[in-house]
């Protein structure tokens, strides 16, 4: 028994669990056809709900994606500043100081 339809491709995906094809030689494309003849509705593939949430998680594994590049631009900057400005380097925070030359250790045992 036909209990909701989304549209999944070129068919549907009926009861949230069963994917047809749009195939009228199918069995259950037949079904889906008659469900929809009588009235039946078919909805939208992804809900809004739905599409925001995967554009947050691309949005996220985007920022993840750079906050992987910053940790090194950061140890770029500071090598920079190290040479050309040694005042800005002596008042950086040691534990800023700390973190960027344990970072480069571990690269350098790479």
């Amino acid at each position: 028994m036909i209990e909701s339809i989304k549209k999944q491709g070129d068919g549907w995906l009926v009861n949230g669990n069963l994917s047809v094809p749009n195939d009228e030689r199918n069995r259950d494309c037949q079904e889906v056809l008659r469900y929809i003849a009588d009235g039946g509705t078919v909805d939208d593939e992804f809900t809004q709900v739905e599409l925001d949430q995967q554009s947050a998680d691309g949005r996220l594994k985007a920022l993840g994606n750079t906050d992987a590049d910053m940790a090194r631009i950061i140890e770029d900057i500071y090598d920079y500043l190290e040479t050309s400005d040694p005042a800005f380097a002596a008042a950086m925070p040691q534990s800023v100081k700390d973190k960027v030359e344990n970072r480069k250790s571990l690269r350098a045992a790479l």
